[in-house]
């Protein structure tokens, strides 16, 4: 089984949302995840702190198209962690952050999915093809 797991934390809140799936996980679950965890954050906490974390939430994206689309990678627990407030003036506030987790095989692209001709698109504009 693999899965990936996104999650905010601050302090003791933790808001996640996760995918699991017996084939590999492709970029596109691992972008409407992402987005999920964003509506999640915004409904659960509130809706200031859910548009922070949407608009972190596309600059994970963007990793994930970056690094992540058309690999075949293995996980085995966190990978990266994105941190919303480094200036923070207390401890609490500067632990604000977006951790991805992926159990398995991901990153492996879904030829007919509309979000990977997207991403395919996204890739090609910014030259990292």
């Amino acid at each position: 089984m693999n899965r990936f797991r996104c999650q905010y934390q601050k302090g003791k809140t933790c808001v996640s949302e996760s995918f699991e799936s017996e084939h590999s996980i492709t970029s596109a679950q691992i972008l409407i995840s992402l987005a999920k965890l964003a509506i999640k954050v915004g409904k659960d906490v509130n809706l200031k702190t859910g548009g922070k974390v949407s608009l972190k939430v596309l600059k994970i994206q963007e990793f994930v198209i970056r690094c992540i689309h058309n690999n075949n990678n293995i996980g085995n627990g966190p990978i990266n962690s994105f941190y919303l407030n480094y200036t923070g003036k207390n401890k609490i506030d500067k632990s604000k952050r977006i951790d991805l987790e992926f159990y398995g095989s991901y990153g492996e692209s879904d030829k007919t999915s509309i979000i990977n001709r997207y991403i395919t698109m996204y890739k090609e504009i910014k030259g990292w093809k």
